[in-house]
């Protein structure tokens, strides 16, 4: 018997949860997640995350960049005119 693991990406977590609340997002971040929460692509998150003087915190892992949700929502906020 072959035994299916199922991976969950964050493609998918994305696609299959309707973003309704801040508490129903992971604590942390994948770029296309908070692509999602803005409504922008995931190129303008990257650069984004490049920029210091007016990103968004970021943690690097490796090549792949996670974005803590509280310091997201803060750096949000910040925006807000």
């Amino acid at each position: 018997m072959t035994q299916e693991i199922i991976s969950e990406t964050a493609e998918d977590r994305v696609n299959q949860k309707p973003l309704t609340s801040w508490d129903s997002l992971p604590l942390v971040l994948t770029v296309e997640e908070a692509a999602q929460v803005i409504g922008v692509g995931c190129r303008a998150i990257y650069d984004l995350a490049r920029t210091k003087r007016q990103g968004f915190p970021v943690v690097r892992l490796g090549k792949s960049i996670r974005i803590p949700r509280d310091a997201f929502r803060q750096w949000l906020n910040s925006r807000v005119s």
